[in-house]
């Protein structure tokens, strides 16, 4: 019990440290609803900005991460980046592009916003965002872009993925007629 105790009040006190600090995004951030979920083994923000925690991650954690964590996830709903997305999102590499844009937009407002980075890591991957990480060597990111633009060019340097093998029946020769009811009897 003391774990849960303990990160409740680490998560409660990463909020307030990020309200009193970063006022342009207070309204967003005293808005959080801490929820904790144990063995989810991480902490992530939901476009209803509920922050969905593992006691055990945020015991490992300083104030300073949990902040970083937190401010970073009110960021994504501000700029509307699940609405944004929906139409770009169509299979696995597609998410993973359009993932790593908008972390990388959303650093970049904190950077520019001089709100501090933690992790030496986790700044040192996004100051250093190249396309060996998921895309082509040797090939570059435009700066100062927006997500959308950032998306087409982290898509543009990942692999294809493969074709995903038919599971469907019949032999694959049909004429592409039908009924036009829908419902596979034509």
């Amino acid at each position: 019990m003391k774990i849960e105790q303990s990160a409740r009040a680490k998560v409660g006190t990463a909020i307030m440290n990020s309200v009193y600090s970063w006022p342009r995004l207070a309204r967003g951030i005293i808005s959080v609803k801490p929820v904790e979920k144990k063995g989810i083994g991480q902490v992530s923000m939901s476009e209803d900005l509920r922050f969905y925690y593992d006691p055990e991650t945020v015991d490992c954690m300083s104030i300073e991460e949990l902040s970083y964590e937190i401010e970073k996830g009110v960021i994504h709903p501000v700029l509307s980046h699940n609405l944004r997305g929906k139409n770009l999102i169509y299979d696995s590499r597609s998410e993973k592009a359009y993932r790593d844009a908008t972390d990388l937009v959303a650093h970049q407002i904190m950077e520019d916003s001089s709100r501090p980075i933690p992790d030496p890591d986790t700044k040192k991957m996004f100051n250093n965002y190249t396309v060996e990480s998921g895309n082509q060597e040797g090939y570059t990111l435009s700066s100062r872009c927006c997500t959308e633009e950032l998306y087409s060019q982290i898509l543009r340097g990942l692999p294809e993925e493969d074709e995903p093998e038919q599971t469907g029946g019949g032999d694959g020769t049909g004429d592409g007629t039908g009924d036009g009811t829908g419902d596979g009897t034509g």
